[in-house]
């Protein structure tokens, strides 16, 4: 279980997993290891003494039951989380925000596989809005992280796109859609991104938005993207059709007087 979270584990998130798929008494086997000299204690995290150590016991694990297991850590750690006593939220806050961290990891993990014969983990419409909503919450926890953000937000949206065989995710979950797809054309364009697929994110954004104001994040960013990609005119006849739009209608020919009268 250890060697799926990664070399270095809090005690709490260890409390949270114990007793997962019938695995109990992970603390006291944990101190069993320490005196082995296989994992140590640093404060309130527990690491492996070594980073070959937690590799050699992960790959020693097959692809399929890691996947499970990581989506296993990370439903139980979600389950714990939305447990803690609503009302004292801000006494929790530090531990929600480093659960939610790890939880999005493991969710996220639990769709990559290196093995084409081991079949992906499918999840239900529910479980994927679910996992789409701790993605965002993990990203925005991510601070000056941008890789972190990121990746999350590529998992969110792709949990979203799952969801989309059922559901229509920009008609059921509207704001959910709107803040992954903007946050994630906007991370994209900052860490220098694909522009193809920036203007792709933010077009389906313009096309979904239920009102102007919910597409102007959205047409900036697109701004940004076809100027930094060389295609100039184009990011000013989209500034142009967004201020026309929002009523302040740039003039096609600018003369002395004008400028005089705008000054």
């Amino acid at each position: 279980l250890l060697s799926c979270i990664g070399t270095r584990v809090n005690q709490i998130i260890v409390d949270m997993i114990d007793g997962l798929n019938g695995i109990t008494g992970l603390v006291s086997s944990i101190d069993v290891l320490v005196e082995e000299g296989l994992l140590e204690k640093e404060g309130s995290f527990i690491k492996f003494r070594h980073d070959s150590i937690m590799q050699a016991v992960h790959d020693f694990t097959p692809e399929s039951n890691i996947s499970r297991l990581h989506l296993d850590i990370g439903s139980k750690i979600i389950a714990q989380v939305t447990s803690f006593p609503s009302d004292n939220h801000d006494v929790y806050k530090d531990l929600v925000d480093e659960a939610l961290i790890v939880a999005a990891d493991q969710i996220n993990l639990s769709r990559e596989k290196k093995d084409s014969a081991v079949p992906r983990v499918e999840f239900s419409p529910k479980q994927c809005i679910t996992f789409a909503k701790i993605n965002l919450k993990s990203a925005h926890k991510a601070g000056p992280d941008i890789d972190r953000a990121l990746r999350n937000l590529k998992f969110g949206l792709s949990f979203l796109r799952d969801a989309s065989k059922t559901i229509n995710y920009w008609k059921e979950h509207y704001n959910l859609s709107l803040s992954l797809s903007e946050e994630y054309a906007h991370a994209m364009f900052v860490k220098g991104g694909d522009s193809a697929e920036i203007i792709e994110c933010v077009n389906e954004i313009i096309d979904n938005a239920r009102c102007l104001e919910d597409s102007c994040k959205a047409y900036e960013v697109l701004i940004l993207a076809l100027y930094s990609s060389g295609k100039k005119l184009m990011a000013v006849d989209q500034a142009l059709t967004i201020l026309r739009k929002l009523n302040y209608p740039f003039p096609s020919q600018v003369d002395r007087q004008l400028t005089t009268d705008a000054m």
